[in-house]
């Protein structure tokens, strides 16, 4: 079966939309097999797959968690390498 990720990284500078802190996200290729992971690199690059049994909470926004790390409001994006088929990918920020 055919996988897809990106040729090169790409990141992001802005806001979270809930709490209004400075966020940076990279977007980082990432081997077969490996899937989406999220990765907390403000808590010494804590990592947390994208699958559903990571979900902790769905009230108005979808939130993962391993531990101690959380990352929110992930459906957005989440979406958007759906519908471009990229099944392989590093998610890294830093809050």
């Amino acid at each position: 079966m055919m996988q897809k990720t990106l040729s090169t990284t790409v990141s992001f500078d802005g806001n979270a939309l809930h709490t209004g802190e400075s966020v940076r996200v990279n977007l980082v290729p990432s081997d077969a097999n490996t899937g989406i992971t999220f990765v907390r690199t403000d808590l010494d690059n804590a990592e947390i797959p994208a699958l559903v049994r990571y979900v902790n909470r769905t009230n108005r926004q979808t939130i993962l968690q391993n531990g101690e790390a959380t990352v929110g409001t992930v459906e957005h994006l989440m979406a958007s390498l759906y519908a471009l088929g990229i099944d392989n990918l590093r998610i890294e920020l830093n809050g």
